[in-house]
């Protein structure tokens, strides 16, 4: 997911979409999304979401951009790492 991620900022970055120093940050941001524990990836998420709104409001980068890289957002949130379900609902199994 962090080189899809990486490869839509660097294609924004191309064209002018995003600063430089924003894309940067991005792309630090989506390649720590897959370590940690399910608490950790949920917290992160939430955040390089939080990251891309602000840089939007500041015109940092593009809202077609900001779209794109939210979707992929979306459906790692589901899949997670693995490809298998989110397992953040799950931890109050005994």
């Amino acid at each position: 997911m962090a080189d899809q991620f990486a490869a839509v900022i660097d294609e924004a970055e191309a064209r002018g979409a995003v600063d430089a120093r924003t894309a940067k940050q991005l792309r630090d941001a989506a390649e720590k999304l897959a370590s940690g524990k399910p608490k950790d990836r949920t917290k992160r998420l939430r955040e390089l979401r939080e990251r891309l709104g602000e840089a939007a409001q500041r015109q940092q980068i593009d809202g077609v951009t900001v779209a794109r890289l939210l979707t992929m957002l979306e459906g790692f949130a589901v899949t997670g790492t693995d490809g298998g379900a989110d397992d953040d609902e799950d931890e109050d199994d005994d």
